[in-house]
C-alpha cells in the first residue's frame, strides 16, 4: 500500500482499477478467449496491470520473476521481497475453470527448500483470484473481478496481494505487537487499525462496558452486531445494512445477498437477522468496523485483545 495513502484511499484507488479491468474483460472477451495464446493474453491484459497497481513491477526481477521453477512445477510468477519469494502465482487462460485447485497443489509447490519463505500461492484466470494463504495450514479464499461489489473485491486484493502487506512466511508470526497504525494498550488493538492476523482474538471491549470473550474471528463480528442491537444503534427497520459507499450486505433479514446468492458463512445474530461471517482475519475486522460506521458509530472506540 502507498505509505502516503490511507487504507480507504488505497481501496478506492484499486476499486477504480477493478472497474477498468472489468471494462477490458467485457470489451475484449472474444480476444481473451480466442484459440492460441489465451494465457499470454490474460497475463498481459489482466494480471500484469493488477500486479502493477498493487505495487509489483513485472519488469523488475528483484520483485517479479517469471516461470519460476520449483521442485513440483513451474509457477508463472514468483513475487520477491528482500531477496526471497513471498508468493507464487499460477496463471490460467481467461475462462478456464479454477475449481480443481486444492491445497494439495499448494503444498507441493511450497515443499521446495527455496520456497520456505512463501506465504501465499495464487491461481487466477484474470477474473477469479484464488488465494491459498499459510496460517498454520493452507486456507483458501477468493475474489472475482466481476463481483457486483467492487469495493469488496478491491479490499480482498489489497489485503492479500499488495506488496506492502505481503511478508515472508517465517516472519508472519514474528511481527511485534508494538508495530501498528492504531493505539494499543498492552495486547489491545483498535478496531479498524492494524491487528495481528496469525493469532485468534480473545476478547473485545466497547467504550462503555466490560470485555466480552471471543473464541473465533467470526465471534468479533457477531458480538459487534449484537452490541449495536442492544444499544439501539442497529434496528430491524435499517435492514438490509450495506457497506457505506458500497453494495455489500452486512446485515440482512435472510442469509442472502441482493443477487439472491447465499451467504458463504451465515450466522444468525438474533431471530431473523443474519450476517455473513466469511472472511477470517483479513476481512472480519474490516466488516465489523464498517458495520459500526453504517450504524453511525466510531470503530475507534472498540478494542480487540490478542494474548
Amino acid at each position: 500500500m502507498n505509505p502516503v495513502m490511507s487504507q480507504e484511499d488505497e481501496i478506492r484507488r484499486i476499486a477504480k482499477v477493478v472497474d477498468s479491468l472489468r471494462e477490458r474483460i467485457k470489451k475484449h472477451d472474444g480476444y481473451l478467449r480466442g484459440k492460441g495464446g489465451k494465457e499470454t493474453r490474460t497475463r498481459a491484459l489482466l494480471i500484469d496491470p493488477l500486479l502493477r497497481a498493487l505495487h509489483w513491477d513485472p519488469e523488475n526481477p528483484d520483485q517479479v520473476r517469471l516461470e519460476f521453477k520449483v521442485e513440483n512445477g513451474i509457477p508463472d510468477y514468483a513475487l520477491f521481497k528482500e531477496g526471497l519469494p513471498v508468493a507464487l502465482i499460477e496463471a490460467k487462460g481467461h475462462g478456464e475453470n479454477l475449481d480443481t485447485k486444492d491445497p494439495g497443489q499448494v503444498i507441493r509447490y511450497t515443499t521446495d527448500p527455496n520456497c520456505e519463505s512463501v506465504s501465499l500461492v495464487v491461481f487466477t484466470n484474470g477474473v477469479k483470484w484464488v488465494f491459498f494463504r499459510e496460517s498454520g495450514g493452507w486456507e483458501a479464499e477468493s475474489v472475482e473481478m466481476t463481483s457486483s461489489d467492487r469495493t469488496f473485491t478491491a479490499l480482498g486484493l489489497v489485503n492479500r496481494l499488495d506488496r506492502s502487506g505481503l511478508n515472508h512466511r517465517e516472519r508472519a508470526s514474528g511481527r511485534p505487537a508494538s508495530v501498528g497504525k492504531g493505539r494499543t494498550v498492552g495486547n489491545w488493538y483498535q478496531l479498524g487499525k492494524w491487528m495481528p492476523r496469525d493469532k485468534q482474538p480473545t476478547a473485545i471491549r466497547f467504550e462503555h462496558g466490560a470485555p466480552k470473550r471471543l473464541r473465533y474471528w467470526y465471534d468479533m463480528y457477531l458480538v459487534v452486531a449484537r452490541n449495536l442491537l442492544d444499544s439501539g444503534a442497529l434496528t430491524r427497520s435499517m435492514v438490509p445494512v450495506i457497506t457505506p459507499g458500497g453494495t455489500r450486505y452486512l446485515v440482512n433479514d435472510s442469509p442472502k445477498f441482493a443477487d439472491d446468492k447465499d451467504f458463504a458463512n451465515p450466522k444468525e445474530i438474533v431471530g431473523g437477522l443474519w450476517l455473513d461471517a466469511f472472511g477470517g482475519a483479513r476481512m472480519l475486522p474490516w466488516k465489523s468496523a464498517k458495520l459500526i460506521e453504517a450504524c453511525g458509530g466510531d470503530p475507534g472506540t472498540v478494542e480487540v485483545r490478542f494474548d
